[in-house]
């Protein structure tokens, strides 16, 4: 089913709205290497990255500014990203 110009652009004024871009650079081959893992773990090769990021602040920096609620709520945040779920579109501002 061919996807129509109005709504790739809905989708695009979403995503600007919705993320931020980070662009990342690895070493040749290094791709390959992280999207074989997040196969192995069911996982799209965003999401990969994006729960080694977060598990890494976690770790490092989080606990040493943030709340037990703020570590819960990244938690949870990390589990409906990985379920495929998005962010709550009533939550963002539109205009």
């Amino acid at each position: 089913m061919a996807v129509s110009k109005a709504q790739q652009k809905a989708v695009a004024k979403y995503n600007a709205k919705a993320y931020d871009r980070i662009e990342l650079k690895v070493a040749k081959g290094k791709k390959d290497v992280i999207k074989d893992a997040a196969q192995k773990q069911g996982e799209s090769l965003n999401s990969f990255i994006n729960i080694a990021i977060d598990e890494k602040l976690e770790r490092d920096t989080v606990k040493d500014v943030a709340t037990d609620n703020d570590i819960e709520a990244v938690r949870a945040a990390r589990q409906e990203y990985a379920n495929g779920e998005t962010v709550n579109h009533n939550a963002i501002n539109w205009d």
